[in-house]
């Protein structure tokens, strides 16, 4: 195959890397316009330049012109693909694939400011293992373009290459432990909602559920130990006034005396995805959690300083009880209605004289859970209650809420997740948007008791595949995003530094055996790749490929196929007399004699006497033993 087919197949899997990722975040017109001009490129290619990079130019200029602080990287990107695709159009040379793939690497690190998840790891091992490639296959090309490799050249440079590139593992993983991180949001500063999802606000209207609900996203994983499925409530925001069709949080949180002594707490790690809003989520009831400047509320909910646009990691501890002991409250916040309650309402809850006559009427009416056609009117807690009798989890919460109201209990609606798929493996759940739940808390005694009225449904709620095999595919590349994840937020300096201060000082008492083991084979495994790397490849990036080494190499492997093979400390002129062949004998000096009156004076072959040294190279092939 000739070495330029060979350069060109490889330039073109490297820029299409990228773009593959991207497809989702730029515009689909210029993923077209990049397609259409690699295939034309294939047929055709422009010699003068000057038409296409004022096109380059213009079509920059244009697509710039928009650019802003919160719309920065999509339109960098653009530019990058708009020049890349000039640049498959142009006749290429060497500098030109260099060119193409420096865009392309810049347009994979363009993706990593889009999205840090382990598939950016993917690409970038599979370009990079494409770059080693073209290094070598692209020296060859800028020697002579006209050259053919066989199938046995082309495979041993692929395998050498892709080995080099495994042996270099071991040392980027060693700059990854040392390089330095730094707590600024430096991937979030670019473009800030090109990663969040929607969730919950401080505001739930009847009905905005079940759109959370729609979304199989992740929005948040826990690192904990398994809990029975019953305590699997995620706290997040609490909602207090209730004008009849939309929950909202008050200004004014009441506060009381909350005890939470003699209760067991649990500890829970938590990655909790961009969600554009700053309530944190923790697993009921969440007592603290340990990131600065929060704000923390009597109805335990946590308020992140700004809103949270950017992946973090934070330590939850949550009480697990059913109930909020909490005394000297101010009941009013809890005991407001809508102005226009409806009559209906008013006239059902004279039938209730306590919290268990509302169960009891909620498990005989016959309420089915559904997420489609939903009761969205002037009245839907009506309607749901009488008319459809069907809705989704606030639905149920709301009426369950407002009919407490009517009978003077305090009440209040918390919004957050139920369940979650727990990972055996990975030791961590799963919680995604399908999870969204609202529930109820209503106060007795004292104290806030939590009531779930979806339990009295006809119907059971949906499991979102809760039972899935730990060796299924979802479950095994969640585990591979999870691990990617806590790489990059719970790997930082203070990490680092301890790493190193336990290497540098080598403390008996911090270290143990087991450690001290893993280290010293780190130390080794690093040492011989590099002494692998330096002694089997050094030809391959300590020395230049010039056409006189290419001319020298090829000549042996011409003899060597043919039994000759030259001994250790045999000169050109002693190997080439003692062949037995006269004819071999005649052609193998005419080449050395030619070669080494330019090659040992450091002097370039003419053109002409190069493509005889050729027309001989190739005779000797047709001489047999």
């Amino acid at each position: 195959m000739q070495i330029k087919n060979i350069v060109n197949i490889i330039s073109y899997l490297i820029a299409f890397i990228p773009i593959i990722p991207l497809i989702k975040y730029i515009p689909v017109q210029y993923i077209l316009f990049f397609v259409i001009t690699a295939v034309l490129s294939f047929k055709f290619e422009v010699k003068k330049r000057l038409f296409l990079n004022l096109f380059a130019i213009i079509s920059i200029l244009f697509i710039l012109r928009n650019i802003s602080i919160n719309n920065f990287i999509i339109p960098i990107l653009i530019s990058l693909i708009i020049l890349l695709s000039i640049k498959f159009l142009e006749k290429k040379m060497y500098r030109d694939y260099m060119q193409i793939y420096l865009l392309s690497l810049l347009l994979l690190a363009g993706f990593a400011l889009l999205s840090i998840s382990i598939s950016f790891l993917f690409y970038l091992v599979i370009i990079l293992v494409l770059l080693s490639m073209a290094t070598v296959f692209l020296t060859y090309f800028d020697e002579n373009e006209n050259l053919y490799l066989n199938q046995k050249h082309i495979f041993i440079i692929i395998y050498k290459t892709f080995f080099i590139f495994l042996l270099s593992l071991p040392l980027a993983i060693t700059i990854f432990i040392i390089l330095p991180r730094v707590e600024t949001p430096f991937f979030n500063f670019f473009n800030n909602d090109s990663t969040a999802i929607t969730g919950f606000t401080d505001r739930i209207r009847l009905g905005d559920v079940s759109s959370i609900q729609e979304d199989n996203s992740v929005i948040f994983r826990v690192n904990m130990k398994k809990l029975p499925n019953r305590d699997l409530y995620w706290r997040g925001i609490v909602l207090n006034k209730f004008n009849g069709k939309t929950w909202i949080r008050g200004k004014n949180i009441p506060k009381g005396e909350i005890n939470f002594n003699n209760l067991r707490l649990i500890e829970q790690v938590i990655y909790l995805e961009p969600y554009y809003n700053r309530y944190l989520f923790a697993l009921d009831k969440p007592v603290a959690i340990n990131l600065k400047k929060l704000r923390k509320y009597n109805d335990l909910t946590f308020e992140y300083p700004k809103q949270i646009n950017k992946r973090i990691r934070y330590k939850a501890y949550s009480a697990l009880s059913e109930n909020i002991f909490e005394k000297n409250i101010d009941k009013r916040a809890f005991l407001e209605l809508p102005q226009n309650i409806s009559e209906k309402l008013v006239k059902l809850s004279s039938q209730f004289k306590n919290m268990k006559d509302i169960e009891k009427f909620f498990k005989n009416s016959h309420l089915k859970y559904s997420l489609e056609n939903l009761p969205v009117s002037d009245t839907p807690t009506e309607n749901f209650l009488f008319k459809y009798k069907r809705g989704n989890c606030e639905y149920f919460a709301s009426s369950f809420a407002l009919l407490l109201r009517l009978i003077k209990i305090p009440s209040r609606i918390v919004a957050g997740y139920k369940g979650g798929l727990y990972s055996n493996i990975g030791k961590y759940y799963i919680v995604t948007q399908k999870d969204a739940h609202v529930w109820v808390e209503a106060y007795i005694n004292q104290k806030w008791v939590k009531i779930d009225p979806v339990i009295f449904a006809e119907n059971t709620l949906p499991q979102h595949n809760k039972n899935l095999s730990d060796f299924n595919y979802k479950l095994i590349i969640d585990l591979m995003n999870y691990y990617w994840i806590t790489m990059f937020i719970n790997y930082d300096f203070n990490k680092q530094f301890a790493i190193v201060k336990n290497i540098v000082f080598f403390n008996f008492n911090m270290l143990k055996l087991k450690k001290i083991f893993i280290t010293i084979t780190l130390i080794l495994i690093i040492f011989f790749t590099l002494f692998a790397i330096y002694k089997n490849f050094k030809k391959f990036y300590f020395q230049k490929l010039e056409k006189e080494k290419i001319l020298l190499i090829k000549f042996f492997e011409k003899l060597e196929k043919l039994g000759y093979k030259r001994k250790t400390g045999e000169t050109l002129h002693e190997f080439v007399v003692s062949l037995k062949d006269k004819n071999l004998r005649k052609k193998s000096l005419y080449f050395i004699t030619n070669f080494e009156k330019y090659y040992f004076k450091d002097k370039k072959i003419p053109d002409n006497l190069y493509k005889k040294l050729i027309y001989v190279l190739n005779s000797i092939s047709e001489n047999s033993k």
